[in-house]
């Protein structure tokens, strides 16, 4: 039996951002269960940009540290950013928009993405503005109530 391994170069991009359900101002954040390898990217990145759901107090980061996922010292920025996963999930938090992925899959499908970004995108000047003027208060009420994972997502 021979062994045989592949060797293929790192992945170390420039900056890399992840959205947490919860950090502390100085970047320790927390992801309550399945997501999308943030440690890899938080390890791998030479910069990372931490987006939030929720900024919460050092104390309380500090009275369970076990379940810091991202430390610190691997992060550059904090960002709070309520629905920063939008139109993705974020269990526990919201639902995702399927509707929204969907109309989002069909303009890449088509190759007619210039309307797409120019509607959520182009013309609204920052997440507020896009969540306040092009998906609104309502829809992102009923993502939260859709919900279904409630337990172990919260502290």
């Amino acid at each position: 039996m021979s062994n045989v391994s592949c060797i293929v170069p790192a992945i170390n991009p420039d900056v890399g951002i992840v959205h947490v359900h919860q950090c502390d101002i100085y970047g320790n954040a927390r992801v309550f269960g399945a997501s999308t390898a943030p440690q890899e990217t938080a390890m791998s990145a030479k910069n990372l940009i931490i987006s939030t759901e929720e900024i919460v107090e050092t104390d309380e980061m500090q009275n369970d540290p076990g379940r810091t996922t991202v430390p610190y010292f691997c992060v550059d920025a904090v960002v709070e950013c309520p629905f920063g996963s939008y139109p993705g999930t974020v269990p526990g938090y919201y639902s995702s928009d399927s509707e929204h992925i969907l109309e989002l899959y069909m303009a890449a499908e088509s190759d007619e993405m210039a309307p797409y970004l120019e509607k959520y995108v182009y013309s609204v000047g920052s997440n507020e503005a896009f969540l306040e003027k092009r998906i609104g208060l309502g829809r992102l009420l009923e993502l939260k109530r859709r919900e279904t994972i409630k337990e172990g997502y919260r502290p």
